[in-house]
Formats: structure tokens, sequence, C-alpha cells
């Protein structure tokens, strides 16, 4: 098969696999209906120059990458449930409502967020298990969700870019200082200006 002739077609899965996706979040359906079915299209696209078997050990091959990411998320919506059952996160709220004020939650949520972040090397799990009850306090204190939420990602995707900086040469290295001085600076800023 000549190599032109591949371009329509793949480009035809492309669209219909984001036709399939965007109608199942319209529609309110589970995306696992979704990506089942993108595969099995692009499945019947490979099957024009592979076998089925070869298809099926590419499957597996490109699966078998995302475990490890799986293993993570089962864990931390493990620890998520546990902790919510508990009562630990209305403990956090409850706490955290006696410890700061709303002048200073932002800043405080950085911080919490930039050291766990540093400390366990994960963003998405620092987001999902401190920044989860951050958001709470935040919204129990009617603090501006959209700008703790920003502080949050800021702190977390910005110190675990900069632990990694040892594997990176020095002029590729992430800064984290633009974000935390637009954190600073919404946090600091004076009584009578509002964000957002």
């Amino acid at each position: 098969m000549k190599q032109g002739s591949w371009l329509p077609i793949l480009i035809l899965g492309v669209l219909l696999s984001f036709i399939i996706l965007i109608f199942c979040v319209i529609h309110n359906i589970a995306l696992g209906y979704a990506l089942a079915l993108c595969w099995v299209i692009f499945m019947a696209i490979g099957k024009r120059e592979y076998g089925l078997k070869t298809l099926l050990r590419f499957s597996w091959e490109g699966a078998k990458t995302s475990f490890g990411v799986l293993k993570t998320l089962i864990l931390i919506g493990a620890v998520i449930g546990i902790w919510m059952a508990s009562g630990t996160i209305a403990t956090i709220v409850y706490d955290a409502f006696r410890i700061t004020n709303p002048q200073t939650f932002i800043l405080i949520a950085f911080v919490v967020c930039a050291g766990v972040s540093f400390i366990i090397g994960t963003s998405f799990g620092t987001i999902s298990i401190v920044g989860l009850p951050l958001m709470l306090i935040a919204k129990s204190g009617d603090i501006n969700l959209n700008i703790v939420a920003g502080a949050i990602m800021q702190a977390c995707t910005s110190v675990t870019g900069v632990r990694r900086c040892h594997q990176v040469p020095v002029w590729w290295r992430p800064s984290p200082l633009p974000g935390c001085s637009a954190i600073f600076a919404t946090c600091l800023r004076p009584r009578g200006l509002h964000c957002c």
C-alpha cells in the first residue's frame, strides 16, 4: 500500500474518534465505551497493513506502559475514599478554619502544595490528596476557587518540575518564578482590588 493512501483514512479515523468522544461527553455516556469504539476503528484501519495477532500485540505493549499510572490512580482513589469515609478530610477542613484566615489562605495553600509535591514527587498525587481538602476549605470559606485552584496547580507542577531539573540541561529547566510571583501578587494585593 502506498504511503499517501494512509493519510485520508487516518484523518478520517481521528475525526470519527473525536466525534465519538464529544458525543459521549455531551450525552453523559461513559468514556470507556467511546475509547473501546475508537480502538476498534483504529484496529480496522491497522488491519489493512498488519494481521490481527500483530495488532493485538501492539495494543498490549502500548497498554502495559499505562499500568503504573493506573496503579497510582487506584491508590489515590482509595486514599481519598478512605479519608472521606473516616472523616479525615472533614477534620482537616475544620482544623484549617481555626488556623488560617481568608487573607493568607491562598499563600498557605501554595506553600503546602509545593512542599508536599516536592517531598512525594508527584503533582497528580498532591493535587488529589492535598488539593481536594484545600478546595473544600476554600469553598467553605467563600474564597475564590479559581485563584485557589491556580495556586494549587502552579505549586504542584512547578515544584515537581524543578525537582526533576537534574535530568535536563540548565537552559531547559522550568522556572516556577512567573507563576509564583503571580500567586504572591494575588495574595498580597490591596484589599480593595478583586480578581476574577
